[in-house]
């Protein structure tokens, strides 16, 4: 599930996540992985974030002159990125991207995107942290199937 963008000039640290939409909230990294990360603020230049069609939750896709704000999660597991890629599920792939870092300096990281053939499912709508806060967070939560609490012992 997973696929390499094109190569930058800075280094690749496997534990390094860029989120973007639900999962940067700590609460949410929570319920999905059982732990939530250290994380940084980050910029993903050249694409836009849209809101998926009939949801609540945000891809991104490409797209020139854009910049999506997000976070780069630090220290992100094995188990944690097993259990990302099943949140994410199957119309995502798990690809490496360049953020900048608000502190200065660039990193690469693991993003989920969703896969070209399932891009007619974003709309035109962009997708903002606000307006899930304050409209939209109570009903992705009570109604989102990639929920699970991690059970003692189990790796993902």
């Amino acid at each position: 599930m997973q696929s390499e963008g094109a190569s930058t000039a800075c280094s690749f640290d496997p534990r390094h996540v860029f989120v973007y939409g639900t999962l940067l909230l700590p609460e949410i990294q929570r319920r999905v992985t059982g732990r939530a990360f250290e994380a940084e603020p980050a910029l993903l230049r050249g694409y836009a974030r849209r809101t998926v069609r009939g949801e609540v939750y945000p891809s991104v896709l490409p797209c020139a002159g854009d910049v999506v704000d997000g976070a780069l999660l630090r220290g992100v597991d094995a188990a944690s990125l097993a259990r990302l890629d099943a949140y994410e599920g199957a119309p995502y792939e798990r690809v490496r991207v360049r953020v900048e870092r608000a502190a200065g300096g660039a990193a690469e990281a693991w993003m989920w995107l969703l896969r070209p053939s399932e891009r007619a499912l974003l709309s035109d709508e962009p997708w903002d942290l606000a307006t899930f806060l304050g409209r939209d967070r109570a009903r992705f939560e009570a109604g989102y199937a990639g929920f699970g609490a991690p059970e003692p012992g189990d790796p993902g």
